[in-house]
């Protein structure tokens, strides 16, 4: 059973994923967004990772820091 910030961070990525796609928003886009602060979108994103709702993928773009592909 999902809670509701749980519930809010899940629509969101998928609203970002019909627009583009994939979700590949920042912490920052989420936090400002869902009005959350960056230590709570990181206990949620982990929690909905392991609970299978939600798969993640970071990869290195070199000097220019990393990308983060969120689907749901």
């Amino acid at each position: 059973m999902l809670v509701g910030i749980e519930e809010k961070v899940i629509s969101f990525i998928r609203k970002e994923k019909e627009e583009n796609g994939s979700c590949y928003a920042s912490n920052k886009t989420f936090c400002d967004t869902l009005n959350v602060s960056e230590r709570t979108l990181y206990r949620i994103i982990n929690r909905l990772q392991q609970r299978g709702l939600i798969t993640r993928k970071t990869t290195s773009n070199g000097h220019y820091g990393k990308t983060r592909k969120i689907d749901v």
